[in-house]
């Protein structure tokens, strides 16, 4: 237990080191082959510059959260959902993910503004997404949302 801790903690500390010294280029394909997925089209992701987070760690590998990927991608292939619904869609990588399983509709939510942006870039090609600007909260009306300056990681 105690070796795979330190190893861990090394494994991590790379990345780190790797991740820290990497530009975000302005757009990377979604790597469908290291996740095991068959498509004939590439699907390419236009990426925030600015976001130390999704787009970062997206940049490097080409795909991010291996098993929530693989689970939304079988999940939504076995039952085809008529419509999906991706609260939080970023700049749309499980949309695409979704697309391709075969959602017949996806209305992805997005709350931060610039990042709405990025997501409609990348949904122009999607017929079947619909993209909002909005948030989902518990509660009707307004409240405040804070943004980190690196968007979806926190410092």
């Amino acid at each position: 237990m105690r070796i795979s801790r330190i190893l861990y903690k090394q494994l991590a500390y790379l990345f780190y080191v790797h991740a820290k010294r990497h530009e975000v280029p302005p757009e990377r394909e979604i790597n469908l082959r290291a996740l095991g997925i068959k498509s004939k089209m590439p699907i390419k992701l236009s990426l925030n510059p600015r976001d130390q987070g999704f787009s970062k760690e997206f940049s490097l590998y080409g795909f991010r959260e291996i098993l929530n990927s693989l689970f939304v991608y079988y999940i939504v292939r076995k039952y085809r959902p008529s419509v999906v619904m991706d609260i939080g869609a970023n700049l749309g990588y499980y949309v695409a993910l979704e697309a391709l399983a075969g959602a017949e509709k996806i209305i992805a939510v997005e709350p931060v503004p610039l990042t709405y942006s990025y997501l409609c870039r990348n949904l122009k090609t999607n017929e079947n997404a619909v993209a909002l600007n909005v948030a989902v909260a518990d509660r009707d009306g307004e409240v405040s949302m804070t943004v980190s300056d690196s968007f979806n990681i926190i410092n």
